[in-house]
């Protein structure tokens, strides 16, 4: 239940970055289609100079989406670890009772009949020991 909560809070946190990821790069795309709108129609700048202008803040934004993945991995990766941690802190010892049920437990007998093993499957029975 530990690792499911874990994993809940990154997927939120992942969701939380690439939202703001977006706004961002909406807000800055905007902000440069409306700076270069009015550059255009001062005569300041024509549209091929436009088009270069986009390219590069699409080449500033192209990695911040990457961060996202790489957070998404580094979160994972920390969640991963941590389960492994506790999965090394849990005690594999079998642990006694202080008083034991004694077996009572007064004759019996074990048989073994037709018992084969065998890393080789292909092998007939009779060759199987």
């Amino acid at each position: 239940m530990e690792y499911k909560k874990a994993n809940v809070v990154v997927a939120k946190s992942l969701v939380g970055l690439n939202m703001s990821q977006a706004t961002i790069i909406a807000f800055g795309l905007a902000g440069t289609l409306l700076l270069a709108y009015s550059e255009i129609k001062a005569g300041a700048l024509d549209v091929s100079d436009f088009i270069v202008f986009n390219i590069y803040v699409i080449q500033l934004y192209f990695p911040l989406s990457f961060l996202g993945t790489f957070w998404r991995f580094i979160r994972q990766s920390w969640t991963d670890v941590e389960l492994v941690l506790d999965i090394l802190e849990v005690d594999q010892a079998i642990k006694e009772k202080e008083e034991p049920i004694k077996a009572d437990i007064h004759s019996g007998e074990i048989t073994f009949k037709n018992v084969s093993f065998s890393y080789d499957k292909d092998l007939p029975d009779n060759e199987k020991r």
